[in-house]
């Protein structure tokens, strides 16, 4: 007999992936946007603090929709908690 479970966790792997990136790529921003502002180049910093804000709305994003998950998850629960 097969038994399913519910997963641990109630984020889809797309989810974790675009935090998991998200988090890698905001750090790269942050630092080259530092290296920007250290070097004097005003459109490094720019650019990199464009590509912070777009990296913070898609990790908000991405959050909300597992939060989302989660309240679903709650009501409909079939007690494996």
């Amino acid at each position: 007999m097969i038994r399913r479970e519910k997963p641990a966790v109630p984020a889809t792997p797309l989810d974790v992936v675009h935090i998991r990136l998200g988090s890698f790529f905001l750090f790269f921003a942050i630092a080259v946007g530092a290296l920007g502002v250290v070097s004097n180049v005003p459109w490094l910093t720019a650019a990199m603090g464009v590509v912070a804000v777009i990296t913070i709305i898609d990790i908000v994003l991405a959050m909300r929709r597992q939060r989302a998950r989660e309240a679903e998850g709650e009501e409909g629960s079939d007690g494996l908690e």
